[in-house]
């Protein structure tokens, strides 16, 4: 597979990238060094490596790096230094998708959730776990409250937001 020449603008999570990108006037021949920089929940930097005799910055980010990329728009940019003096010397953005093989922890924690509530009558235990942590609630009514939100959180992550209808009266 070719390598790109350029950043993309869209990414689903987990994707890698692979692509020797030129930046006009901080080459590695001109003697800089670059990182390229990441935004979203858990931003992170790659360092760029001479590619093409010098005239591109190879970059390779691993799926492992993009899949911590939230949903959404992710800045990026690339930080050029030499001689002590660094510069942002290319930024952009990339529409990042979430992956379809992601589990987050909203529905990991709703399907916890929907087991006590199917429960309840019949425990006398009060709690569950995700993940080694221990919720415990007081009554159905605090696991109804969870669920809803649960949802929202999902449905915010998942782009599947409610359509809503706004009424106006004009005077």
């Amino acid at each position: 597979m070719a390598r790109a020449t350029e950043m993309p603008t869209t990414l689903t999570a987990g994707e890698t990238i692979a692509a020797d990108i030129t930046i006009s006037d901080y080459s590695p021949n001109d003697g800089y060094a670059i990182s390229f920089r990441f935004g979203g929940a858990a931003p992170f930097a790659v360092a760029g490596v001479s590619a093409l005799d010098g005239a591109a910055w190879a970059l390779d980010v691993t799926s492992a790096a993009t899949a911590t990329m939230g949903r959404g728009r992710v800045a990026w940019d690339a930080l050029a230094t030499k001689d002590d003096v660094s510069t942002v010397a290319a930024s952009g953005v990339i529409t990042v998708t979430a992956s379809p093989l992601t589990v987050s922890r909203y529905v990991a924690t709703l399907a916890a959730v929907e087991k006590a509530i199917a429960n309840y009558a019949t425990s006398t235990k009060r709690s569950f776990s995700v993940d080694g942590i221990s919720t415990t609630y007081r009554d159905l009514d605090e696991l109804l409250k969870l669920r809803a939100f649960l949802k929202r959180e999902i449905a915010q992550e998942s782009g599947a937001r409610r359509s809503s209808v706004i009424l106006t009266r004009f005077l």
